[in-house]
């Protein structure tokens, strides 16, 4: 990078001292000199950290998608899909800056001109009571380059801030569609056990008699585990029935058998 820095040097010292006269009749020396360390040290900039953070973050950027492909690539495809309004924001950020820093860039180049030719000549501006004038011609120039910073900082901010909106935008749209399928599914998964419905077996004579037959249950999350096996047991309309023995023997899952809270596997069971 240095190598690189220090050719750059020699090239454009090697290319100011072989133009004609007549180029530097077009400009003047402050406006030069200002043209060439501003300039030349924006592109040694780019030339250093710029380039080693471009080459960075453009690293960053395929092996995010790499990961993010093999990860889950339709979540990917939809950042994806706003990615052209991502490139066009930065393309009109790119544009801003450029036109702005031109206009910047002239604007203190005019100032500093004036500034080099007054000092030069201080003792003519003093003699023939120029002082004023000079003064405001800088100041002016000095203005005109404030309010085009000011106008280049205020674009580029909203810029920035429609660049942002679009990518967290996407952002978003990636979170709720992760969210949403987690929620559809539940929505579309059918219920063992509705109470809602209306289609079915309805008795016409219900006395409230209870009777198990055969009665078998495992949980579905613990298949090895039986806690009926083969219940067979009559509830009389308008008896009290006791369901005793110990914890885990199934006192609780045949009342919400009942209840209609658990679906029943194997069972021969009327009421």
């Amino acid at each position: 990078m240095a190598e690189c820095q220090r050719h750059s040097n020699l090239h454009l010292e090697y290319s100011q001292i072989r133009q004609e006269i007549d180029w530097f009749g077009y400009r003047n020396a402050g406006e030069l000199s200002s043209h060439l360390v501003k300039n030349h040290e924006n592109i040694r900039e780019g030339f250093g950290f710029c380039l080693t953070d471009f080459i960075i973050r453009l690293s960053r950027i395929i092996a995010s998608l790499i990961f993010s492909f093999y990860v889950g690539w339709k979540l990917t495809l939809i950042f994806l899909s706003i990615s052209p309004l991502i490139v066009l924001s930065f393309n009109h950020l790119i544009e801003v800056i450029i036109k702005y820093t031109i206009l910047e860039l002239l604007a203190y180049n005019t100032a500093n001109y004036i500034a080099q030719d007054v000092l030069v000549a201080i003792r003519t501006v003093i003699a023939f009571g120029e002082q004023d004038k000079e003064t405001e011609q800088y100041r002016k120039n000095l203005s005109v380059g404030k309010r085009v910073s000011i106008q280049k900082g205020f674009i580029l901010e909203i810029t920035r801030a429609i660049v942002n909106i679009v990518l967290y935008s996407a952002i978003l749209q990636s979170f709720a569609e992760a969210s949403d399928g987690y929620v559809f599914d539940i929505n579309k998964r059918e219920k063992k056990i509705n109470i809602f419905r209306n289609d079915g077996e309805i008795s016409s004579n219900f006395i409230g008699d209870t009777e198990f037959k055969n009665v078998y249950f495992t949980y579905p999350s613990r298949k090895e585990l039986s806690i009926l096996n083969g219940l067979s047991v009559e509830i009389s309309s308008g008896k009290a029935v006791a369901l005793c023995g110990p914890s885990g023997y199934g006192k609780s899952i045949t009342i919400q058998l009942i209840q209609s809270y658990l679906a029943i596997e194997k069972v021969k069971c009327r009421q």
